[in-house]
């Protein structure tokens, strides 16, 4: 069992933002050859010094590959060329674990209705794990989330055509389970066609959909593990965001995301809504000017919201911008402008203090327009003062793989709760437990034997908004 001791000493409300922040073209991509992809749509995932992705065209077949390449732009890779019968046009992003890539692809396999597969790091290992037929569900267009051996995700089409299902699947292909099954006129309460991922909380799945719901202008949407509790927690009405194409992310009880169209100009939104359906808030509308259409996610780091927009901006070819969680600080970080990339479709991930993402479209080169890896380096941390003064984190041993436990000293306070939460580098709450602190030592035994081997976030977020957060790396 994998358990990791966390001794903490001292606190701070940490705000984290851009100081001097430079944007680097890392890769460009180059299309169709035997060594390269091109229009890449998902995001990276981040093992170490080595990012792994897909492109949905181009690759020696045309139809997307997988592909590695270190953070600093260097030792390119083709991991693996999609053929049709091995998968096409992949979507989403890679899921991680020891050295197993796992992915899907909304296109191809037995049926041309896409597939779910497994490889090496190294390209070996290629398998078939599940073969959409329709029945069980067609075109994914998201990504799979992994716990204790078990794969969740969500396809957009299934056996009440083209309006998608959650389902479960063991690593080793085994177990398939079919969750819930959306419905076409069916109760209002329904979703219809996720394009987006599942996060995890504990036994709960949080889900966006681009259509249903009451108005017809998409979901976001609970179910537990085993397919029971379906609950609909918002829908949205075009004035509070409408046809949401990326995935949530979660900090306590709250759930932060993006919608394609809708708000005060169609352009989309950034909102905040409680876990329990309460609390909605409209953090931004998108002009145009500050960005239009995102198609990804957010990542918090702090209580900073960074994200990507696919069009709008001074250049029309989308932005990467922050905000604050409440709604204030809005920056325009990078507008892409072609040159730089253009028409980003995935999410941004944090490595250190280094944004990394890809673009759709465009680089520097004006012969080519197949899209290219990026950097934005200087996300650094603010300290603002809060009432836990004398609450603080500091992890060890890290990397972690023996038992331990977590530590935590409070004089300030006669008592306070907190909630302590693992969030991997999408930004995806992995675990969340609530614990008590009082005055003294306080200390909390955190289990992390169903978690893959990796690097996290490690964040504990008290109830007056006093914030600590450490990379965790586990092995």
């Amino acid at each position: 069992m994998k358990k990791i001791y966390l001794l903490t000493s001292t606190v701070f409300f940490l705000t984290l933002g851009i100081c001097e922040a430079q944007f680097k073209d890392l890769y460009d991509f180059k299309g169709t050859s035997a060594t390269q992809g091109s229009v890449p749509n998902g995001d990276l995932t981040i093992s170490g010094s080595i990012m792994y992705g897909m492109t949905s065209t181009g690759g020696s077949n045309n139809q997307g590959n997988i592909f590695s390449i270190n953070i600093d732009g260097t030792g390119y890779t083709d991991i693996l060329n999609f053929n049709g019968t091995n998968g096409s046009l992949p979507n989403g992003d890679l899921t991680l674990s020891g050295s197993v890539l796992y992915g899907m692809t909304s296109k191809g396999g037995a049926n041309g209705e896409g597939l779910i597969f497994s490889v090496n790091t190294d390209g070996t290992g290629y398998k078939n794990l599940l073969d959409f037929n329709g029945t069980n569900g067609s075109n994914p267009n998201g990504s799979l989330i992994l716990s204790a051996g078990v794969l969740y995700g969500m396809t957009a089409g299934n056996v009440n055509p083209n309006v998608g299902n959650v389902f479960l699947i063991n690593t080793d292909g085994t177990g398939f389970k079919d969750l819930i099954d959306f419905k076409i006129g069916g109760p209002a309460i329904y979703a219809e066609a996720p394009m987006g991922s599942l996060i995890l909380s504990g036994s709960i799945l949080y889900g966006m959909a681009s259509l249903g719901g009451v108005n017809d202008e998409g979901t976001v949407f609970s179910i537990h593990t085993d397919g029971t509790g379906y609950t609909d927690i918002l829908d949205f009405n075009g004035t509070n965001g409408a046809h949401p194409q990326g995935s949530l992310i979660l900090s306590g009880n709250v759930l932060y995301g993006m919608t394609e169209n809708g708000g005060g100009n169609s352009d989309g939104n950034v909102f905040s809504v409680h876990t329990d359906g309460t609390g909605y808030a409209d953090l931004l509308q998108f002009t145009g000017t500050n960005g239009a259409n995102p198609y990804g996610s957010l990542i918090l780091v702090g209580n900073v919201l960074y994200g990507i927009t696919t069009n709008g901006g001074i250049n029309t070819d989308g932005n990467i911008f922050s905000i604050h969680t409440d709604g204030t600080g809005y920056q325009d970080l990078v507008d892409f402008n072609g040159a730089n990339g253009a028409s980003p479709m995935g999410s941004l991930t944090l490595s250190g203090n280094v944004l990394y993402g890809m673009a759709s479209t465009g680089y520097a080169n004006p012969n080519y327009w197949y899209g290219n890896v990026f950097s934005l380096s200087g996300v650094t941390g603010v300290v603002e003062q809060n009432s836990l003064t004398d609450l603080g984190m500091n992890v060890f041993p890290n990397p972690a793989s023996a038992n331990s436990s977590v530590h935590c000293s409070v004089t300030s306070k006669t008592q306070t709760q907190a909630q302590l939460c693992i969030v991997d580098l999408l930004g995806r709450t992995v675990t969340v437990e609530t614990i008590q602190l009082t005055t003294g030592l306080n200390t909390t035994e955190l289990t992390v034997s169903s978690l893959t081997n990796g690097t996290y976030l490690l964040r504990i977020t008290s109830t007056d908004g006093g914030f600590m957060q450490s990379k965790l790396v586990i092995e």
